[in-house]
Formats: C-alpha cells, structure tokens, sequence
C-alpha cells in the first residue's frame, strides 16, 4: 500500500515513530529473559507487558501517519484508531490477536482486582502474540 499524499512522512514523525516502535522492541526482549522456571513465575505481569508491547507498536504506527496518540491502554481503541488511517482492511489479520491480548492489561496489571493466575504457556502465547503485532505493524511502516 502507499501512502496518501495527504500523510507525507517527515523526519521528525518517522523518529518518533521508531522511538515508540523501539519500545516495543525492548520490552520484548526483556519478555524473552521472563524468569518462567522460577518456582512462583512472574506470568501475569508478563502477560501485562506482553500487552504493553502490542500498544506500543500501535502507537508507532498512529505516530508516523500524524495520529492523535490516545492517552490511554485500551488495545481495541488503539487498534481501531489504526485501521481508520487507511481504512486498510489488511488490519484484520491482527483483529483477534489483539482482542486476545486487550484483557490482559487490566486485569493483570493492576494489584487488587480478582484475577485468575496464568500458567507459562499462557503467558508465553501472550508475547508471541504481541510478536504479530509488532511483525505486523514493523511490516506496515517499514520502520523495522
């Protein structure tokens, strides 16, 4: 797809929207050292910031095309907001991965609230799903 003359890419959008893409890419990476042999593994945060990291590719995309960033974490709000850019269809191949991935960031990371523990094979579908989002986002920008 090309871009519309309309959303010329500038230098200034593009680094800002490496940075956010860069974020992504470092909470994955710490995702990959999660302790998940230790005897109380940390899945629900793991979980969480799996999430975070799907939000923060999101938010590189809507950076790049001169989207307003919303000032919240709400997955499916951010997932809709990148869609309507282009109105690019394609955006429904990563729909259900960040359905799946959108409970994740209140229940699990928030103290308090009552909440089911996840197991490790859980908690590692969660990072590889944030994985296609941000293949997916990295894809679409060419920032990767």
């Amino acid at each position: 797809m090309t871009v519309p003359e309309k959303y010329p890419i500038t230098d200034y959008m593009q680094q800002r929207a490496q940075e956010w893409l860069q974020r992504a890419d470092y909470l994955l990476s710490l995702l990959d050292c999660a302790p998940f042999e230790s005897a109380n593994p940390p899945t629900n945060l793991v979980a969480a910031l799996a999430n975070v990291a799907a939000e923060y590719a999101m938010k590189g995309y809507l950076m790049l095309y001169k989207q307003k960033i919303p000032r919240n974490h709400d997955l499916g709000e951010i997932y809709n907001l990148c869609m309507a850019v282009f109105k690019d269809i394609d955006f429904e191949n990563i729909r259900s991965v960040v359905e799946e991935l959108g409970h994740y960031r209140v229940e699990f990371d928030y103290p308090g609230f009552i909440q089911e523990n996840i197991d490790a094979q859980e908690a590692r579908e969660a990072i590889r799903k944030a994985r296609i989002v941000r293949e997916f986002i990295f894809a679409k920008t060419k920032l990767g």
